[in-house]
């Protein structure tokens, strides 16, 4: 019998999402991971924060510590980091309160427009 092969989608990519994507993976049942943000510490973006004076790429790498997320073998991984990363970094300086932008209507902006790319290219 065959099973329908399911597209994980998860803006931030937090603990649960990822632990559902090894036990799809293992299951055979994944077809992709959709996020915003995966931080891969073996990737090309890691060799460029030793670009960085030490104090940024020590918030930098604590912020994307938390978005380390590798896929189970073989399936794909999507990634649309721009949304997410203007977020983290208005927050971060707090520019979304003096912009009156309020940080869950960020978090609102990031996840709709996750989900129009999803609805555009992915159903």
């Amino acid at each position: 019998m065959s099973y329908p092969r399911i597209s994980l989608i998860h803006p931030t990519g937090n603990p649960n999402s990822r632990e559902a994507a090894i036990a799809l993976g293992e299951a055979d049942l994944l077809h992709e991971v959709i996020t915003t943000i995966a931080y891969d510490l073996k990737g090309s973006g890691s060799r460029y924060l030793n670009l960085l004076p030490q104090k940024i790429k020590n918030r930098v790498a604590d912020e994307l510590g938390r978005r380390i997320w590798i896929a189970p073998t073989g399936v794909p991984m999507q990634t649309h980091p721009w949304q997410e990363a203007m977020r983290v970094a208005l927050a971060r300086m707090g520019l979304s309160r003096h912009l009156n932008l309020g940080d869950q209507r960020l978090i609102n902006w990031v996840y709709a427009s996750l989900d129009r790319h999803v609805a555009k290219h992915h159903l």
